[in-house]
């Protein structure tokens, strides 16, 4: 396919990975990516830098006239991936940009064949935690958190211009399923960092939920699918999921303290206790209001941080893809998951190997 492609988050956690596969696999396309601060990444012959706030007023009318006349794919990745912000906040970035950028691709990109959005397949949720933080409800569907509420406004904005589209719905992104690799530690890889300093004394979930976790190559996958032929009709949807192989909490639990403890161990530092799993209302009624009288400050805020990942550790179901969409599986997480873990450790090796910090009753600090 030779092209044209504009690129939004391509410094991202997901945008790294899909730059140096569509580089590879698409030889004859050119690429122009909108970044804040250009100069981070390698430089491509085949790639532009444009610097771009894609918060600021009017970033669309600062875009060049012959951008748009040759344009044959747009890739929309760049978003607020944080579980915990205001709605506002969510929908300024992941909603309003979005409809943006598609008013824009619409009206003046002509030779347009590709707009390609990434959003999150728990648009569509399994289940959902009623009473967990973040959770509200909206035009009689449920949401976890703001996120999933502005990804799935997103999605409307896409579909409601006459634009080539296609949606991109991936699950809980991890590391490359070869390699560990993956451009930022975002989403589950901040419990990693937590347990790590002995900081997650315990877990809200069901040990039996399933967490459905999807390697970085196989979004790149998805991605390259969407470009790879014409969406006809437009509103293709691809998920890049592991769905009825998704592992559980346990085991997404197990295989992580099995690789930090095995790289604790051979560099001679102390193994650390795996935390207990206990059910959401269990926390909320008996642990909870401990944690709010006898912690500290940071530990309070430490758990506060921890309670968004609660709705994804009490799924009861797995996702299930309507038959006319198209579903790119992840690979066995039982091999790429310990894979994934070792990579974290060795990328973040003096946080992996960090002395245990104790909790304390009313102390204002964390003993070490």
């Amino acid at each position: 396919m030779s092209g044209h492609i504009l690129v939004t988050g391509a410094t991202g956690a997901l945008g790294t990975g899909v730059m140096v596969r569509l580089l590879e696999t698409l030889p004859d396309t050119r690429f122009t990516i909108l970044t804040r601060r250009p100069g981070q990444g390698a430089a491509h012959p085949r790639v532009e830098e444009l610097r771009c706030d894609l918060m600021a007023d009017g970033w669309t009318e600062l875009l060049p006239r012959r951008l748009a006349q040759t344009l044959t794919g747009v890739l929309h990745m760049a978003a607020d991936v944080r579980w915990n912000v205001s709605a506002v906040e969510a929908l300024n970035m992941n909603t309003r940009v979005c409809a943006r950028l598609a008013d824009w691709a619409s009206h003046n990109c002509h030779k347009l064949e590709h707009f390609c959005y990434v959003s999150t397949a728990y648009v569509e949720a399994p289940s959902h935690l009623k009473g967990a933080p973040g959770f509200f409800e909206h035009e009689g569907r449920v949401f976890n958190n703001s996120y999933e509420f502005s990804k799935s406004m997103g999605e409307r904005e896409v579909l409601a211009r006459s634009l080539p589209s296609v949606i991109v719905r991936p699950s809980l992104i991890v590391g490359d399923s070869r390699t560990g690799q993956i451009g930022r530690f975002n989403g589950l890889y901040t419990v990693l960092r937590f347990a790590s300093q002995g900081l997650l004394p315990i877990v809200a979930g069901n040990r039996q939920a399933y967490v459905d976790i999807v390697t970085l190559d196989t979004v790149v996958k998805a991605v390259q699918l969407a470009f790879g032929r014409r969406p006809e009709p437009a509103g293709q949807i691809v998920w890049a999921i592991s769905g009825a192989m998704s592992p559980k909490v346990e085991d997404v639990m197990n295989v992580s303290f099995q690789g930090l403890n095995a790289f604790r161990r051979q560099r001679g530092a102390s193994a650390i206790d795996m935390p207990a799993v206990v059910p959401y209302d269990t926390y909320r009624r008996l642990y909870k209001p401990w944690f709010e009288q006898q912690a500290s400050a940071i530990q309070k805020r430490i758990m506060e941080y921890l309670d968004v990942y609660t709705p994804y550790f009490s799924v009861t179901d797995v996702f299930r893809p309507e038959a006319g969409h198209t579903v790119v599986q992840s690979p066995d997480w039982r091999l790429a998951l310990p894979r994934i873990v070792e990579h974290w450790c060795e990328a973040n090796d003096i946080m992996a190997l960090k002395p245990l910090r104790r909790w304390e009753r009313s102390s204002n600090t964390i003993a070490s």
